[in-house]
C-alpha cells in the first residue's frame, strides 16, 4: 500500500514530467522501490547492449518476474518507456527475440513493431 507521501511524490511526476511509469505506479499501487527496480532492470539491459552482450525477451521477462511483475503488465511499462523514448534499444531486442521465439508478436506491440522493423 501506498503512503500518502508515495502518491504525491508520483502524482508529481505523471503531472509535472508526464512520466508514464510513475502512472502505472500509481495505478498498481507500487512504491517508489519497486519502480526503481523498474528502472535497474532496464539499466542492466541497457548495460549489456553497451557490453555487447546478448539477451532475449525470456532473460528480460524472468527480471520483471523476480519483482512480482508478469509479461502482461510489463507490456504497460515496454510501451510506457517506448513512448518516452527510453531504453528503445532494448525494446528492439525484446521485440526482434520474442518474435524469432514466436513467430509473431503482441498486439499491443504492433505499433512500435512497425515503426522500429518495417
Amino acid at each position: 500500500m501506498l503512503t500518502l507521501e508515495e502518491k504525491v511524490d508520483l502524482l508529481i511526476s505523471v503531472v509535472l514530467h508526464e512520466d508514464k511509469i510513475s502512472k502505472i505506479a500509481l495505478s498498481y499501487g507500487w512504491n517508489k522501490e519497486k519502480v526503481h527496480k523498474i528502472y535497474d532492470i532496464m539499466e542492466k539491459y541497457d548495460q549489456k547492449i553497451f557490453n555487447k552482450e546478448n539477451f532475449t525477451f525470456g532473460n528480460i521477462e524472468n527480471d520483471f518476474n523476480l519483482i512480482g511483475i508478469n509479461y502482461q503488465t510489463l507490456k504497460s511499462i515496454l510501451i510506457a518507456f517506448y513512448d518516452n523514448e527510453q531504453y528503445i534499444e532494448v525494446i528492439k531486442i525484446y521485440l526482434k527475440t520474442n518474435y524469432e521465439a514466436m513467430g509473431n508478436i503482441s498486439s499491443e506491440y504492433n505499433r512500435i513493431y512497425k515503426e522500429l522493423f518495417l
